[in-house]
């Protein structure tokens, strides 16, 4: 349950710069580190890697990116406010969102 105290004391800028520190590291790892690997991945479900997509869906593209982001900072923050920090439920929680 959301407890409404938590929106009143979490820091919002430490929560902003969580989430584009997790967008930009996003950014570098399927831009530069892994490209090729990802595009060839990606063709062998059908999907055409060549094609530019146009600007106004990139960009909406990487909003919505930006906000999950943003979103999953925020989730973790209230994770730790709630004090459910321990080393078990932070395993838990990572085995499940990489599942």
């Amino acid at each position: 349950m959301l407890n409404i105290q938590f929106l009143s004391e979490v820091n919002y800028l430490h929560v902003l710069v969580a989430g584009l520190a997790y967008w930009v590291l996003g950014s570098i790892w399927y831009m530069a580190v892994f490209s090729k690997p990802w595009a060839a991945g990606v063709e062998k479900w059908g999907i055409k890697m060549g094609e530019k997509p146009s600007s106004g869906t990139m960009m909406k593209k990487m909003v919505v990116s930006l906000l999950c982001n943003i979103g999953a900072a925020l989730i973790i923050a209230w994770f730790v406010h709630n004090e459910f920090a321990t080393a078990v439920i932070g395993a838990k929680i990572g085995f499940c969102g990489g599942v």
